[in-house]
């Protein structure tokens, strides 16, 4: 795990005791010395990060690759949300991208109608939408399924059921419900979804975001009410939860997530798989080992 060191320094001479070429490139990538990457593609996405990062369009010209030569153009324009920088982008799908972006951080609509894609022009409209919290913008947009996704957005961002009313596939339209719900922390919103599994989806939705186990209660089909009975241990980190689950595995499972939550391998012995003990334990140490500062 010597790789590891080098994340959170900047002492070169670490990355030379790494034997493997995979884990050295790695290495240099994360102190930020491209120059040292042997692999064109990594030093590519190395100079493209760095760049973004001093927002110095000039490293980009050292990049070979037309594609990470793009990537870093917008990654920089999108630093200093300066459209000019988009428009030296070859590739048409990232300069639409590269607009996208800015107009998203800008919050200006007026940027959307540079892109040439509609699929792409209709992403930036919902992303403008959602930003400004602006309902009239979503119906700018031609794609039905943006438009849902616009109207899902902008509701839950609003915390306003009435918005869902204006999707018309009764499926949507009760995941529209849902992420209000969840959103708001108001469980009344569920009831009004009439079909089982979709309002079960809800309450699952509202008890996690609420956490309160109260709620799983409610739900009617058992294995999404052990799903819920998981989650929200998990939302919790509070394992005692987990005993409430019928399901062996998912009762399994959910001593794991919440062990990895917690960082507390202990929880771990309560699993009775002994592959999935064994696994959960090596999960959590390797995680509190990525967790310390100087790893």
């Amino acid at each position: 795990m010597l790789f590891a060191c080098c994340l959170f320094q900047t002492d070169l001479s670490i990355c030379e005791k790494i034997k493997a070429q995979y884990w050295k490139d790695n290495c240099y990538w994360n102190v930020a010395e491209c120059e040292e990457i042997k692999d064109q593609g990594d030093k590519d996405s190395c100079y493209s990060n760095v760049a973004a990062a001093k927002q110095d369009l000039s490293i980009c010209d050292r990049i070979k690759d037309q594609h990470y030569e793009d990537v870093c153009y917008s990654g920089v324009a999108e630093a200093k949300q300066d459209l000019s920088i988009c428009e030296k982008i070859k590739d048409q799908y990232d300069t639409d991208e590269c607009y996208s972006r800015i107009a998203y951080s800008k919050q200006d609509l007026s940027i959307c109608d540079k892109i040439e894609d509609q699929h792409h022009k209709d992403s930036c409209y919902e992303s403008v939408a959602v930003a400004k919290q602006d309902l009239s913008i979503c119906e700018k947009i031609k794609g039905q399924d943006t438009k849902t996704y616009c109207y899902w957005d902008v509701a839950e961002a609003k915390q306003d059921s009435s918005i869902c009313e204006k999707i018309e596939d009764q499926g949507n339209k009760y995941t529209c419900y849902e992420r209000v719900a969840a959103a708001k922390q108001d469980l009344s919103i569920c009831d009004k979804i009439e079909d089982q599994h979709h309002k079960d989806s809800c309450y699952e939705s509202v008890a996690v975001a609420k956490q309160d186990l109260s709620i799983c209660e409610k739900i009617k089909d058992q294995d999404d009410k052990d799903g819920c009975y998981s989650d929200v241990a998990v939302a919790k980190h509070d394992s005692s939860i987990c005993k409430e689950i019928k399901d062996q595995p998912r009762k399994d499972g959910c001593y794991s997530d919440v062990a990895n939550a917690e960082r507390n391998s202990s929880i771990c012995e309560k699993i009775e798989d002994q592959d999935k003990k064994e696994s959960c334990g090596h999960y959590v140490d390797e995680a509190i080992f990525f967790d310390k500062p100087n790893n």
